[in-house]
C-alpha cells in the first residue's frame, strides 16, 4: 500500500541530511513527498531536494 503525501507535507528536520529521490543527492533541505506503508515494521519515507518537489511522481 502506497500513501502519498502532498507535495511540501513537511522538512527534513533541522540539521538532518537526506538523499534526494530523484538527483540522489544529499540535502539539508529536503521535502517529505511521500510515505510508503510497509505493511510490517517501520514504514519508508520518500524525501526530495526543493526543486524536485513539483516534478516529483512516485
Amino acid at each position: 500500500m502506497t500513501g502519498r503525501a502532498s507535495a511540501g507535507d513537511g522538512p527534513a528536520p533541522v540539521g538532518v541530511t537526506r538523499v534526494c529521490a530523484r538527483c540522489l543527492r544529499e540535502t539539508t533541505e529536503a521535502v517529505l513527498v511521500e510515505w510508503i506503508d510497509t505493511g510490517s515494521g517501520p514504514g519508508l519515507e520518500v524525501w526530495t531536494c526543493p526543486e524536485h518537489v513539483k516534478g516529483y511522481t512516485p
